[in-house]
């Protein structure tokens, strides 16, 4: 009982301490990134800007469950509940923009001994359908609510390495063919097939998946260099390629490459760009790559994570870490 109050009143007092910041940084001709007014102090995991108008994000509290949030631009965040009698006491791992535009949240109704991920959308801030359930843990999803099917990635139980799988509403599926990059030759979807057998330094890494807006393209990022290392750390600065894959064939293609710390991909409305929070030759920001020729432009420089594209396409909401995270809005040029 007295926990549960601290929590809210610590929320009443964050909801009401709101202060807005400019950051200017130079980005190639693109607008400055522009502050969202904040809460603060905080720490954000994750973001998606929705058709709906919000922008909805998660708090990370450490001495307290996370906290659901959501803010129009230019207005002041609002707690939010997204609990159901279908989910009375659910734990939110991450929210992430469908094909579509609708927002799909991910969540753990602690039904099971193992946490598992139930997919959901919301709309104006109710959870409106449950599109498909797995065992695991998952750690960032690309989903067509339209088809209900999409693509699933998470790592195994130390992060040390990816996988990436084709998923529908009736569970995780497998690739065709072993994905080739760097000379390399591994199953993306290692993980899901083998599980907690896996054996990390015999595989590259496959995640980050972002999908079009018809759903049938996939653009994820792939990393032969870090097969046979084992070190968490060292497979998280192994380079990297950003990979668009044709969903209907699986055929794949490398677009890009010399990336590293990889934390975050989405693509712009029009889909002549995918948007990435990454570091490229030691240099960490957000970066955009044009499918068609390669070209790669720096948008803007700092520590980004979690990412999602508005619904007129030409901007994204990015949450940049630092001594208290701040969720950015920069326009695409």
């Amino acid at each position: 009982m007295l926990k549960t109050a601290g929590v809210r009143r610590s929320r009443w007092l964050r909801a009401v301490c709101l202060c807005a910041v400019t950051l200017a940084v130079a980005g190639c001709g693109a607008v400055a990134p522009r502050a969202l007014e904040a809460i603060s102090p905080r720490a954000i995991s994750s973001v998606a800007w929705s058709n709906d108008g919000w922008i909805y994000f998660i708090e990370d509290l450490y001495d307290a469950p996370d906290e659901l949030w959501r803010q129009r631009p230019g207005g002041r965040p609002e707690p939010l509940s997204l609990a159901s009698e279908a989910c009375a006491e659910p734990t939110y791992q991450f929210f992430s923009r469908g094909a579509d535009g609708t927002m799909v949240a991910a969540r753990d109704c602690g039904s099971g001994k193992e946490p598992g991920t139930e997919l959901v959308t919301v709309v104006d801030g109710e959870v409106t359908a449950s599109l498909a359930r797995f065992p695991e843990k998952l750690s960032h999803v690309a989903w067509d609510p339209r088809t209900n099917q999409g693509f699933v990635s998470r790592s195994n139980e130390v992060n040390a390495c990816w996988s990436l799988a084709p998923a529908n509403g009736g569970g995780v599926g497998r690739f065709q063919s072993e994905l080739s990059v760097d000379g390399r030759h591994w199953w993306a979807d290692a993980y899901f097939r083998l599980g907690r057998q896996l054996d990390c330094t015999t595989m590259g890494d496959a995640g980050w998946p972002a999908v079009d807006s018809t759903g049938q393209r996939l653009y994820f990022f792939a990393s032969g260099a870090a097969a046979g290392v084992s070190d968490t750390d060292d497979r998280r600065l192994s380079a990297s390629w950003l990979c668009a894959m044709t969903v209907a064939d699986q055929g794949v293609r490398t677009l890009a490459s010399g990336f590293t710390d990889v934390r975050a991909t989405t693509v712009s409305g029009d889909d002549s760009a995918v948007v990435v929070s990454v570091a490229r030759s030691g240099d960490s920001g957000l970066w955009l790559i044009r499918p068609e020729g390669g070209a790669v432009q720096k948008l803007a420089g700092g520590l980004f994570g979690a990412l999602s594209v508005a619904p007129d396409g030409k901007r994204v909401v990015a949450i940049e870490h630092g001594n208290r995270d701040d969720l950015k809005v920069v326009t695409l040029s």
